[in-house]
């Protein structure tokens, strides 16, 4: 399915641009009508095995990550005490040890969170997005109809942690406080339940704060023109300080709208943010608007073009050109301050290559 979507995705605009006009549009080509194939297999598989119950994103913070430290040959405590900026550079000389972190990590998630094929598990930088379907679990018709049924069930769906929302500023770490994301978490053998509990919540509210606190940066604004104004209003994750005091359905849809309580922080499982101490986002699909706008994420994601190798040789053979023309007849140059020159020239075209997302796979 994935070849297949990487192969009409060139056409997909062209539909799109169709679809836009008339509902039943008919393909003009043969790769348009391999597309609609396509598009029909996909959505005949959402038929078959139900629609996905959660739209799930891991972002493993490979910085402040334990594994690439183990994995890099570093002590814990040396890799605790070392500078931001030292990890950083740890972590740029050895691309291989953060690559085989992550799927580490991602390989975990699945075995021992999700425990596929495992039994049952908690739901009955590098980043990893995943639907995840669970047996049994109903369809959107059928979830909407049993709840406008059965009160008790709908109060079910709805139940959500009761936690008390964050101050609207975020807290800062005291001076000298360690990144909760370099700590090891509490555990639960070392100490008796009630203990656990307390230090458990306690380690669960920091990492909150430094993983899924949402402060805009760069990255919000990407996709506007030149001259819009950033704000809330215009972040493109949508994190724009409103709260929502309790969980509703919304009547056209029948879209579960979920109580948001704390403005500034993005959704979050517990038992992940704890075992996986990183930025995570948990979705619950409840509706056939979610499932489909999560099928055209995926869709979308994964078939994005990545930029050909050869605009990156392009860029490449014009920053070493370009640092030669710069010295030409400057003899009294150092060859270091060149060399220099020709490295940062080089590595600031060659990251053109570097811009688009790839997958696990071709990660490793």
């Amino acid at each position: 399915m994935s070849a297949d979507l990487q192969a009409v995705a060139p056409v997909l605009s062209d539909l799109a641009e169709k679809w836009t006009q008339t509902s039943y549009p008919k393909p003009s080509n043969s790769e348009e009508k391999r597309a609609l194939k396509v598009l029909r297999r996909l959505h005949a598989l959402i038929k078959k095995i139900s629609t996905p119950a959660f739209f799930v994103t891991v972002n493993p913070h490979d910085l402040t990550s334990s594994m690439v430290a183990i994995i890099g040959g570093l002590d814990i405590v040396e890799w605790q005490a070392m500078s931001s900026f030292e990890r950083a550079k740890f972590v740029a000389n050895h691309p291989d040890v953060a690559a085989v972190a992550f799927d580490i990590q991602i390989t975990n998630f699945v075995d021992v969170i999700l425990r596929y094929k495992h039994g049952p598990g908690v739901f009955g930088h590098l980043h990893c997005h995943m639907l995840v379907w669970i047996a049994g679990n109903p369809s959107p018709q059928d979830m909407r109809d049993r709840m406008a049924a059965d009160e008790h069930f709908q109060n079910r769906v709805f139940q959500w942690p009761e936690e008390s929302p964050f101050d609207a500023k975020r807290p800062r770490r005291e001076d000298g406080e360690l990144d909760p994301r370099l700590q090891r978490q509490p555990q639960v053998r070392e100490m008796d339940n009630q203990s656990f509990i307390r230090d458990y919540r306690e380690f669960l509210t920091r990492l909150a704060i430094e993983c899924n606190w949402h402060v805009h940066n760069d990255t919000c604004f990407k996709h506007l023109s030149s001259g819009d104004v950033r704000g809330d209003h215009t972040c493109r994750m949508r994190i724009d300080g409103t709260v929502q005091h309790r969980t509703c359905i919304e009547p056209e849809t029948g879209s579960i709208e979920l109580r948001r309580w704390r403005a500034r922080v993005n959704n979050y499982t517990d038992v992940i943010m704890f075992l996986m101490q990183c930025n995570t986002d948990t979705q619950f699909i409840g509706s056939g608007e979610a499932a489909k706008a999560a099928a055209f994420y995926t869709s979308e994601y994964i078939t994005k073009n990545d930029l050909p190798l050869h605009v990156g040789l392009k860029a490449l053979d014009y920053a070493i050109k370009a640092n030669t023309s710069k010295y030409a007849g400057t003899d009294q140059i150092p060859e270091h301050t060149k060399d220099r020159s020709l490295i940062t020239k080089a590595y600031r075209r060659w990251g053109l290559l570097y811009e688009s997302c790839v997958s696990h796979c071709q990660i490793l």
